[in-house]
């Protein structure tokens, strides 16, 4: 039964990816400009580019797309179903999902021009610190399980040989 769940867990968040993914190329366009520019508001041809978030298509002149394609949706995709085949049902997961379409966006317009633009990098950055400090308040989270050897106290017993020994060693070194 788990291991369908991790299935279908995989395949909805392999979903979202693509879905997330579709909607990047027109402000990858935007953004790809050199530093010191302005943010592009017209498509090749000149004409108006309107919101931030779709396909790189310019309806008015129905011209080629000027954007990343199929890119954006594979990767977005790959990634989030990584995403989702490492973390599994953990509410991290959540957090992943939502800065990940962020991340291929970053990528795509790093690889483009060599920046990052500030108003992904530092929303980004923010809505991690909020959002996984908010997580790890959950129950399940990745912190959950026992706490390490050095978090004990001096007087509980170890729980295998090799990390007394490493305590003996720690020891005598110090």
């Amino acid at each position: 039964m788990s291991e369908h769940l991790d299935v279908l867990l995989i395949g909805v968040c392999a979903l979202w990816g693509a879905s997330a993914g579709r909607v990047l190329p027109r402000a990858a366009y935007r953004f790809s400009v050199p530093a010191g520019e302005e943010w592009r508001t017209a498509c090749p041809a000149g004409h108006p580019v309107g919101g931030w978030l779709g396909p790189a298509r310019c309806r008015a002149c129905a011209g080629p797309p000027y954007g990343p394609r199929t890119a954006a949706v594979v990767v977005t995709a790959l990634v989030c179903a990584a995403l989702a085949a490492a973390t599994g049902t953990r509410p991290e997961l959540f957090v992943w999902l939502l800065l990940a379409p962020v991340g291929v966006l970053l990528a795509t317009v790093d690889f483009r021009v060599q920046r990052l633009p500030d108003p992904l990098t530092l929303p980004a950055a923010a809505a991690a610190l909020v959002l996984l400090g908010l997580t790890a308040l959950a129950p399940e989270h990745a912190g959950s399980g026992p706490r390490p050897c050095s978090a004990r106290s001096p007087s509980a017993p170890a729980t295998s040989s090799s990390s007394s020994s490493i305590r003996a060693a720690w020891a005598s070194a110090t």
